[in-house]
C-alpha cells in the first residue's frame, strides 16, 4: 500500500499490512523486503495447494471446472488481518483502531525508493500471479461487462465459488469474516501489482468479480463485513470496501458513501476519534474517484489500456494534473 488512489504507481504495494513492532531492519529495502515477505508467506497457500490438486472442483455457470479456495488457506492469513492496525491504546475495544502516522507511511511507502516499490512488485507476482492466474480471463469466463443492474443480477453466480468460505454463519472463533477480506485483498488489490501491463483484466475481470462478490456478501446476513474481529476497525474496512471506489458505476461511489457514513456513525457513538479521523481521510480520498465518474462517466486514465477513445474534456482534465489511478506500465515480474 502506497497511496490512497486506486492504481497509481506509488500505490497499493502493501494491502494487508501488520505490526512492525517487532522488525527492526537497518535500511528502507528491507523493511520494504520484511514486509512484504510476512505477509506473502502468511497468505494462503493457494498455489501449493493447485500444484497438489488438493482443491474442491465445483462447476460455475460455464460449465467449467473451478479451484475453489479451501478455507484451510484463509486461516493463514488471520494473524495478518489482525495485525493489520495497531491495538487502540484508549477505546478498550478488541477491535483495531486506526493507525497512527508513523505506521500509515510504512503502509503506503511514503519515501519509498523506486528500488524498493518494483521489489515489492516482484514478490507479488512470483507469489500469487499463479493464483490469480488459475482463475483469470481464459479459464473463469465472466459475462460481458454490461450496466450495474446486469451486474446486481449476475453477481450471485460470479461470486458463488468463492460464497461458501465467505457467507456462512460465523461467531467470534471462525474466520469467515478474514477469509472474505483475503480474497477481495487478492482479486482488488493485489491484481493491481501483478498487472501493471495488461490492466484491461484487473478493470474488466478481477474488479468484476471482487464487485460480484462484495454485492452478494452486504446482502447477506449476517454480513461479512461486520464480523467482530474487525467490525470497528476502519483500515480492514476501508479495504474491504475498495471495490466499490473503483468501480465505474456511479451506484457504486454512492454504495461507497453509504456504506463509510454509517461507519462513520458507528466511530461517532463509540467515541473513537483516531477511527473517527481514518474513516474521514478514508472519505475525502473516495472523493476524487467519485469526481470522475460524475464527470465523465468513466476514469480517463483507463481509456488507454480498454480501448477507449479519449475525449477532448477528458484529455484537457489528464493534461491539467487530473487524477491519476493507473499504475505505471513498467512489468513487475522483472
Amino acid at each position: 500500500m502506497r497511496h490512497m488512489n486506486c492504481v497509481s504507481r506509488t500505490s497499493h504495494s502493501f494491502r494487508i499490512s501488520h505490526s512492525l513492532d517487532c522488525v527492526v531492519p537497518s535500511t528502507k529495502l528491507e523493511v520494504c523486503e520484511t514486509m512484504a515477505k510476512k505477509i506473502l508467506d502468511c497468505f494462503f497457500g493457494y498455489q501449493e495447494r493447485l500444484r497438489q490438486h488438493e482443491f474442491r472442483g465445483r462447476a460455475i455457470g460455464n460449465g467449467s471446472p473451478f479451484p475453489v479456495l479451501h478455507s484451510a488457506h484463509f486461516r493463514r492469513m488471520t494473524s495478518c488481518i489482525n495485525s493489520y492496525t495497531p491495538k487502540s491504546a484508549t477505546s478498550g475495544s478488541k477491535n483495531d483502531t486506526a493507525a497512527p502516522p508513523a505506521v500509515i507511511k510504512k503502509w503506503f511507502g511514503h519515501h519509498g525508493s523506486q528500488e524498493e516499490k518494483d521489489r515489492y512488485d516482484q514478490l507479488c507476482h512470483s507469489k500469487f500471479h499463479d493464483a490469480l492466474e488459475s482463475f483469470g480471463p481464459p479459464k473463469y469466463k465472466l459475462p460481458p461487462p454490461g450496466s450495474w443492474e446486469s451486474e446486481q443480477a449476475e453477481a450471485d453466480e460470479i461470486a458463488r465459488p468463492f460464497l461458501g468460505d465467505c457467507t456462512q454463519s460465523f461467531d467470534d472463533d471462525n474466520e469467515y469474516g478474514p477469509n472474505f477480506l483475503s480474497i477481495i485483498l487478492l482479486l482488488d488489490q493485489l491484481s493491481r501489482n501483478i498487472f501493471r501491463v495488461d490492466q484491461a483484466q484487473i478493470y474488466n475481470h478481477y474488479d468484476r468479480i471482487a464487485r460480484a462478490l462484495l454485492y452478494s456478501v452486504l446482502k447477506r446476513s449476517p454480513r461479512a463485513d461486520q464480523h467482530s474481529s474487525f467490525q470497528f476497525s476502519p483500515a480492514h474496512r476501508f479495504w474491504l470496501y475498495m471495490p466499490l471506489m473503483h468501480s465505474e458505476h456511479i451506484e457504486d461511489q454512492d454504495k461507497y458513501q453509504e456504506v463509510m457514513d454509517s461507519f462513520k456513525e458507528e466511530m461517532v457513538g463509540r467515541g473513537d476519534q483516531p477511527a473517527l479521523d481514518y474513516v474521514e481521510m478514508a472519505i475525502k480520498g473516495a472523493k476524487a474517484h467519485s469526481f470522475d465518474i460524475r464527470e465523465f462517466g468513466r476514469f480517463p486514465h483507463r481509456n488507454e489500456y480498454l480501448g477507449r477513445v479519449t475525449t477532448k474534456e477528458e484529455q484537457a482534465f489528464m493534461d491539467a494534473g487530473g487524477n491519476k489511478f493507473a499504475p505505471k506500465k513498467e512489468p513487475s515480474n522483472g
